[in-house]
């Protein structure tokens, strides 16, 4: 069975029908961003 292109499989973006979960994934995201810019900074 071939493999399925990412924007062949919604069910992987399921999550992202939540409103909780957005404004989640979206923190989480730039927190990260920022820990990584840090980082950089201080290297």
């Amino acid at each position: 069975m071939p493999a399925l292109p990412f924007y062949a499989r919604p069910h992987l973006l399921r999550a992202l029908r939540h409103r909780n979960f957005r404004l989640y994934f979206a923190g989480h995201a730039i927190s990260t961003l920022g820990t990584w810019i840090q980082q950089v900074a201080l290297a």
